[in-house]
């Protein structure tokens, strides 16, 4: 029950942090948190990943910005705090918040859920990695896009029961359980309602991957990059032509018609094992639907 809560309050438990976080960030800096607004935004990338026994841990960068209105994409804060200082300031954060965790079923005790002793924080250098202990940018990103993936190949929670290791499998299935009994009203809290919904991500009910709005550049913009590029392939494939056409295709419209003449076969399969555990998650729900589906019909079809 208790691995279950854990699963369950963690994207609230990483929600409060953040606010904690910018409140110490206020105090240390001698300021309201309103004033601290107009110098300094805190932004941060931050990724969910599966431990072997299938417990949620995260992984995240944080980074002070300046003004947001300022002309540049990612202006320097206009405050005189050290690197180091804002790496306790983090570590003290994630210290103090803390939540209570709602008893699941009758009989279950509250719990208070908190980070753990093994918080770690520590600067990152922008091109460093030269000296020993320190972190470059490129290291770091390698590390957290490592453990993004290797949570899926680990745990695999997307996928069917065959073949999983048994503590993973016996965790779905009390998953599987304590939703079935939320939909017959015997859980303590309506708000566990939710948790067949959850059963392929064990539990979590949070993205494996967010970040704050200005941490970097959107998603609409990476999709627009993406179709711009498919579309520049897709004229040189057909004209024959090298990178020397890439300007013609630069200002296409969103409405620009594409006629593909020739098709040529690349592979198959996912591209990696996040696409593979999302289309694994959303087969999972599927087949949850259908069978919540035949569930509501019979019990109609009983009364």
């Amino acid at each position: 029950m208790g691995q279950i809560a854990w699963q369950w309050y963690s994207p609230e438990l990483w929600r409060r942090f953040t606010i904690v976080l910018r409140r110490r960030l206020a105090q240390a800096l001698g300021l309201s948190e309103t004033a601290t607004r107009r110098l300094v935004r805190v932004q941060f990338a931050k990724v969910a990943e599966f431990q072997k026994r299938g417990l949620i841990h995260f992984h995240a960068l944080i980074r002070l910005d300046g003004d947001p209105t300022d002309e540049n994409a990612f202006p320097p804060p206009a405050v005189d705090l050290s690197d180091e200082r804002l790496a306790a300031i983090a570590i003290e954060s994630a210290s103090a918040v803390s939540i209570v965790a709602d008893p699941i079923v009758t009989g279950d005790p509250a719990r208070l859920l908190r980070f753990g002793k093994q918080c770690d924080a520590r600067v990152v250098v922008r091109g460093g990695g030269d000296v020993e202990g320190e972190l470059s940018d490129r290291a770091v990103a390698a590390y957290i896009a490592k453990y993004a993936t290797k949570a899926t190949e680990d745990v695999d929670p997307g996928a069917a029961s065959a073949g999983q290791r048994p503590h993973i499998a016996n965790l779905k299935r009390t998953i599987d359980d304590l939703a079935s009994l939320a939909r017959r009203g015997s859980v303590e809290d309506d708000q566990y309602s939710l948790l067949g919904k959850w059963v392929g991500m064990l539990g979590f009910r949070g993205h494996f991957a967010t970040k704050s709005r200005r941490y970097s550049t959107t998603l609409g913009k990476l999709r627009s990059a993406r179709r711009n590029w498919q579309r520049r392939l897709a004229v040189q494939r057909l004209h024959g032509t090298g990178p020397a056409t890439d300007s013609m295709s630069d200002d296409l419209e969103d409405e620009t018609t594409l006629v593909i003449g020739e098709w040529s076969f690349v592979g198959m399969g996912w591209l990696d094992s996040g696409d593979a555990l999302l289309a694994s998650e959303a087969a999972a729900a599927a087949r949850e639907w259908q069978e919540e589906q035949r569930r509501t019909s019979q019990s109609n079809k009983t009364e």
